[in-house]
């Protein structure tokens, strides 16, 4: 579904690695190696890099009309009468996830949707409002911004320059990307990128399952076999998502926390970062899953 190549075709997962890093380890043992007698300097290491796609930023603020009274209304329904007196929208979780971010060394990322056109898949809110433009200002506080290209711009051309140009317009360069839904065709995909003249993209790794699709934690840039031509893409691989955690695999958030742990500590010692793709409003719709952002 949505042209992602099906991780159970991998040779990794064929061969039970998908999990593994291979590539790094390969490095690792080369290193250890060929290097044994020379001294290397290990600077102060991040242990993991994270990022967060903003499908649903808030759950009435910056929606029209009728799809905010109905949000509106399906939260007085699950909390009951205290949710009339409510004020702040349930998925403005912001300020927490810049609690968390504090101390870190390295500032997560936020790949925001911006749909013109809304259907099932990109329901992001209105890009025109004024909650919109101030939750640029906000995520640009606490990290990078890039875009989530929308279901419709994975497959249009025209509709992926607009969504670019206008997000543009409003912060400056785009120069980093997210396909919505991991929608990801090779090389069809990265080419459309590349004539966009974006520089980085985090789309490399599975919506069905927890691994790596390029057997590695390690960014590399991408080489277009069709053409036979080097290109300046830099590839961001991602190793855990939290939507796989939670609809896919269905564990429960001490599972999740623990499986994150096990990839940074092995991660660690390969002199690499893992990176995390969770999901903004999963910190209010998922709850318990909120232990695994700290």
């Amino acid at each position: 579904a949505f042209g992602r190549f099906d991780a159970r075709a991998s040779w990794a997962s064929q061969n039970n690695v998908l999990t593994r890093p291979v590539v790094d380890e390969w490095l690792n043992e080369w290193r250890n190696g060929y290097l044994s007698n020379e001294k290397v300097e290990v600077e102060p290491q991040i242990k993991f890099n994270w990022s967060y796609d903003i499908d649903v930023a808030y759950a009435w603020k910056g929606k029209s009309f009728l799809r905010s009274v109905y949000a509106q209304l399906q939260h007085i329904k699950e909390v009951g009468m205290k949710g009339v007196f409510s004020t702040k929208d349930p998925l403005d979780v912001y300020d927490e996830i810049q609690s968390c971010c504090s101390g870190q060394l390295a500032k997560p990322s936020f790949f925001l949707l911006a749909a013109k056109q809304l259907n099932d898949l990109d329901r992001n809110i209105q890009r025109h409002s004024t909650a919109f433009l101030n939750l640029i200002k906000r995520l640009q506080i606490i990290g990078q911004i890039g875009w989530h290209v929308s279901s419709q711009a994975a497959h249009n051309y025209s509709i992926a320059k607009e969504e670019k140009a206008y997000l543009e317009k409003i912060m400056g360069p785009i120069t980093a990307t997210r396909m919505h839904y991991i929608s990801l065709q090779i090389p069809t995909i990265y080419q459309m990128l590349v004539e966009l003249g974006i520089r980085e993209d985090y789309s490399i790794g599975y919506a069905t399952m927890q691994g790596l699709r390029a057997s590695t934690h390690q960014s590399f840039y991408w080489y277009d076999l069709q053409n036979d031509s080097a290109t300046e893409l830099l590839i961001h691989p991602f190793v855990y998502m939290d939507a796989n955690a939670i609809f896919e695999e269905k564990q429960d958030a001490d599972s999740a926390e623990v499986f994150i742990r096990s990839f940074i500590d092995r991660a660690e010692q390969l002199l690499v970062q893992p990176h995390l793709v969770f999901h903004s409003h999963f910190i209010t719709e998922e709850k318990e899953f909120r232990q695994c952002l700290s």
